[in-house]
């Protein structure tokens, strides 16, 4: 038995006076997380000492709350919350990560954390019980199991006007891997630029185009919005070398441009849906079906990025907006988590793995075939005609195989 982690996500409906608190708790946790940044700066530039998470709370019980007593009416968990990303932002950085910046709430993630002390988190029928806001109304669409303990929840808002709140649960789990007797247990799944994957059947995984279905709509109510951007602009300055608009009123007062703001994020957001819903979809068919997965162990940004022998060229590849649709990252962090859950195993192919040149009936391997353009071709060896996708994806299941059998050995 051992102690995992899930996280169930629901769609919560705040009355009027807690979307009000929900957004001046947001904003408070942002407040405390800038605050302490500057004083964590101006503590190491005096001293050279770093801050670590007791001095955030010090700080913030002893010196923010007493300066700024609005930060008390407020979940105090958050706020520590707060610190605890400052501090874990920290972390980071001493590890060679890049220095933690500050938070602006026109470009940060609109959320916050909470933990749970006693019985102020719960879920029940129809509703959230969270700190400061009691009982909200949500739509419960997965019920919790009777061993799950909660351990915090992140309330967010997103740009379409919606709320919602993650729950992350703690419970012991005791599923184990199960055995692969043999290959046809598996599959191979070769990363395809225009389905998304093909496997070793021939089977694709043909994810609609989302993004080009509302593409003219998204265009036409982006053109409306920089129209009525553009309408309240009466003059600009100019700072340095930069050129700034000067607007009749800020933008945030103009309804009609919040309005169309709105719409437009609903957009983004229903398309986000449509890929996501899908993705769960077939991660769920694949993980029910076999109990060994193999895929390629590539990144579609490395591969917009072409770094020549000058470090500072930076290229990037013509990309097209159906691979970006893909969302294949997302597909196999789906596959990984679900795999787990199900005692399935994924494997990792290394992306220097040559799987589209080598024949899978004899093994040769044609140098030729570095050309991506090349679909179809015919092994100069055993004349077996290919598919280069189908081939690659028997090739990743065949290495998968392999490497899972020397593991177990």
């Amino acid at each position: 038995m051992s102690n995992k982690y899930t996280a169930i996500k629901y769609r919560i409906y705040p009355t009027d006076t807690q979307a009000e608190m929900i957004q001046k708790t947001i904003g408070s946790a942002r407040f405390v997380y800038n605050m302490m940044l500057s004083m964590a700066g101006d503590v190491y530039k005096r001293s050279g000492l770093t801050l670590r998470k007791f001095d955030y709370n010090y700080l913030l019980t002893h010196v923010l709350k007493e300066k700024f007593p609005w930060l008390c009416d407020v979940d105090k968990f958050a706020l520590e919350s707060s610190n605890e990303a400052l501090a874990e932002a920290y972390s980071h950085f001493f590890k060679g990560a890049g220095f933690p910046n500050y938070k602006s709430k026109h470009k940060s993630r609109l959320s916050y954390t909470t933990k749970i002390t006693g019985n102020n988190i719960s879920v029940g029928t129809d509703h959230i019980k969270l700190p400061k806001l009691k009982e909200v109304k949500a739509v419960i669409h997965r019920i919790p199991g009777n061993d799950y303990k909660i351990k915090k929840a992140t309330i967010s808002y997103d740009r379409s006007g919606e709320y919602y709140c993650s729950v992350i649960f703690e419970y012991e789990s005791d599923i184990t891997p199960v055995a692969v007797e043999s290959i046809e247990e598996c599959i191979g799944l070769d990363f395809s630029e225009k389905c998304m994957y093909v496997d070793n059947e021939g089977n694709r995984g043909n994810i609609p185009s989302y993004y080009r279905n509302l593409q003219k709509r998204l265009v036409r109510e982006q053109h409306k919005l920089s129209r009525m951007i553009e309408a309240n602009i009466v003059d600009y300055k100019v700072v340095g070398k930069k050129r700034y608009p000067v607007y009749k009123k800020p933008l945030s007062e103009c309804k009609n441009i919040q309005k169309q703001r709105l719409v437009i994020s609903r957009i983004h957001k229903h398309i986000a849906d449509q890929r996501t819903d899908y993705l769960h979809k077939r991660s769920n068919q694949i993980t029910n079906d076999y109990n060994l997965i193999c895929i390629e162990d590539i990144s579609i940004r490395d591969m917009m990025m072409d770094k020549s022998d000058d470090p500072s060229a930076i290229k990037r590849h013509n990309i097209n907006k159906k691979t970006l649709n893909n969302g294949w990252y997302r597909f196999t962090t789906m596959l990984v988590y679900k795999a787990e859950r199900k005692g399935c195993t994924v494997i990792k192919i290394p992306k220097d793995y040559p799987s589209s040149q080598i024949c899978n009936c004899c093994g040769y391997r044609d140098p030729d075939l570095q050309d991506v353009s090349v679909r179809k071709w015919i092994c100069p060896d055993c004349k077996k005609h290919h598919d280069r996708d189908i081939n690659a994806a028997i090739n990743i299941r065949n290495k998968g195989y392999q490497i899972y059998k020397e593991q177990i050995a």
